[in-house]
């Protein structure tokens, strides 16, 4: 990692700012072209930060809006009425586990609503700092010698960047998510242990992430044995059937807000409806969901596989080890729709950043291109999303077809001011 910005070119800024102030669509996929530089990570900052202010919310939910983002625009309305001492006797309540399983959210409408009511300057200022971590993650790809502009990088790019911004309409999750992903690459790949500070309050923005505590020390206590974390890895298929039992288990001796929380994940009427929902096509989502379990695992096995050859010794090597927990604790709980099938996405920047790093040589193009066409098929092409993957329907179903070609200085205008 070169750590330094690519130079910038006159007529290749001019071009990026025409193409953003055209369309923030427009500006983005311009600014893949020579993505390591200053100019095109702020067009990004600034067309991610335009899908914020310019999410159009209803109300309630219809049928064929049921976001997430409808209940935080609700929440964020309620909070206009919340004065200081509200806040206060909030947030200590959060402090003693008492009250609300994390506060990210609950700060950010209460701060928003001092000065509007406005739910899409919300929805703004949550997409510009969903977005900061997001690109702070980003720059660990692109500063690599081996990252140009190519259709293998760019696949690499689409893995890496597998949490798009269409994820603000959920952002407690991903915020916290992009934040932990962050510190991920500066403990593992800059060795720098301070950022395990930041990682451990990721919880403040989605409670979800005290999962990650526990797979932290494990991985610090298995570090030194590769053959352990393998057979972890291995093993947990053999054990994923007694996950739901466990957790349920560890889920009855947790702080009381904490436990309102998770008990929801392992309640097995929450599990049957969850995997019962969908259409008479449902058996294609299902069907989809086991080749792309697969398809993740099989790239793992490769790893490991290849672990001699292309991952021991690197810088890649601590990051690779830890991703062997992170999925062991993925296929252990994989049956717990809210546990497994999300922690996957992690996988994800991850792996992609291996195979840049570690397996970027003509051999593997193949498998680079193989692994991930399978999911730009799932986005381009799917009517539905396969676990937390992008699906384009879903940006049309938030922003509509019309975005593409409106300028955000309209879209500033008719949302905002």
């Amino acid at each position: 990692m070169n750590n330094l910005w690519e130079p910038e070119y006159k007529n290749d800024l001019t071009i990026k700012i025409l193409a953003f102030l055209l369309s923030p669509v427009l500006g983005m996929l311009y600014s893949l072209y020579r993505l390591n530089t200053k100019s095109s990570f702020l067009i990004l900052f600034l067309s991610f930060t335009t899908f914020g202010f310019s999410l159009v919310v209803p109300e309630t939910e219809t049928d064929d809006y049921n976001f997430d983002s409808v209940r935080y625009r609700a929440w964020f309305e309620e909070a206009a009425d919340d004065n200081v001492v509200d806040f206060k006797d909030k947030f200590v309540s959060y402090v003693n586990f008492t009250g609300e399983q994390d506060f990210y959210s609950s700060t950010l409408y209460f701060f928003v609503s001092r000065f509007t009511d406005n739910y899409q300057i919300m929805f703004m200022f949550a997409a510009m700092i969903l977005a900061f971590f997001m690109l702070k993650s980003l720059r660990f790809l692109v500063e690599e010698d081996n990252y140009h502009f190519s259709i293998s990088c760019l696949c690499i790019l689409f893995l890496f960047m597998m949490a798009q911004i269409e994820k603000v309409v959920v952002f407690r999750f991903y915020t916290a998510y992009w934040i932990a992903i962050y510190a991920i690459f500066n403990i593992f790949i800059s060795n720098n242990k301070k950022y395990i500070f930041l990682l451990l309050i990721t919880p403040f923005f989605h409670a979800s992430f005290f999962i990650l505590y526990p797979l932290l020390i494990l991985y610090y206590f298995i570090k030194n044995s590769y053959k352990v974390s393998v057979i972890l890895f291995i093993g947990s298929f053999v054990f994923s059937f007694i996950a739901l039992s466990l957790l349920t288990t560890l889920v009855a001796i947790l702080p009381e807000s904490l436990s309102l929380h998770y008990d929801a994940y392992v309640d097995l009427d929450y599990i049957k409806r969850i995997n019962e929902r969908g259409s008479g096509f449902i058996w294609v989502v299902r069907l989809f969901e086991i080749v792309l379990r697969v398809v993740v695992n099989v790239m793992i096995f490769i790893f490991v596989r290849e672990y001699k050859d292309n991952i021991q010794s690197t810088k890649c090597e601590l990051l690779y080890k830890f991703l062997l927990v992170l999925m062991a604790f993925v296929n252990f709980t994989f049956m717990i729709p809210a546990v497994g099938s999300r922690f996957v996405m992690f996988s994800f920047p991850i792996i992609a950043y291996i195979l840049l790093t570690c397996f970027y040589r003509q051999q593997y193009r193949n498998l680079i291109y193989l692994f991930s066409g399978i999911f730009m098929f799932i986005f381009l092409i799917l009517p539905f999303s396969i676990y937390q993957i992008p699906c384009l329907k879903f940006y049309n179903d938030l922003w509509g077809l019309p975005f593409i070609f409106t300028s955000p200085i309209y879209s500033f205008i008719n949302y905002v001011l």
